[in-house]
């Protein structure tokens, strides 16, 4: 900080700093000061202007939202589910790990699509018309679900179980057939 102060007052350096300081009651503020020369045109700074902001608040707000996004990434890596986000245009913009491992897609070939472009091989039409209605007026989406989609999604879990476990070699021939 106090190099900082010796740039601007020296060579007319603008600058942004944040930095903390201890009240005489032990209370920590966080503090933001930007500090902006006007120059001669020989040189010299005629003057200097800067404000000093207390940004305390700003960064607990910013603290609580870091802890709430590892505790909801803690959560998404232990569930058994997988999420997804879409952006204000319906695009999924983000899939959780579990994502692929669960369903067997890529989500690099999901990320940046509708989910009427993707859409759910199989799903009786009149679930995914509400589906995509929900969607649309914004409403929450919880358990979606439907009888096609289920069972296309256990027999990726079956294959994926199988493949994994003949890789291994773990399972005799005749566990094998029982597994198809």
């Amino acid at each position: 900080v106090e190099e900082e102060f010796r740039r601007f007052d020296e060579f007319g350096t603008d600058f942004k700093l944040e930095y903390r300081i201890i009240r005489p009651d032990g209370e920590v503020r966080h503090i933001l000061e930007i500090g902006e020369a006007v120059m001669r045109d020989d040189g010299p700074s005629v003057e200097q202007v800067g404000t000093v902001q207390d940004i305390t608040e700003r960064k607990l707000a910013e603290s609580m939202i870091q802890e709430s996004e590892v505790r909801f990434r803690d959560y998404a890596k232990t569930s058994s589910d997988y999420f997804w986000e879409m952006d204000e245009n319906l695009r999924f913009s983000y899939f959780s790990e579990r994502f692929t491992e669960i369903t067997g897609l890529a989500t690099e070939k999901l990320l940046g699509k509708t989910r009427e472009e993707t859409g759910i091989p199989g799903i009786d039409p009149n679930l995914w018309a509400a589906h995509l209605t929900e969607l649309e007026t914004h409403q929450p989406i919880v358990d979606f679900r439907s009888e096609e989609h289920t069972s296309e999604l256990q027999s990726r879990r079956n294959i994926v179980c199988r493949r994994l476990l003949e890789k291994k070699n773990i399972v005799s021939t005749e566990a094998r057939v029982r597994l198809r």
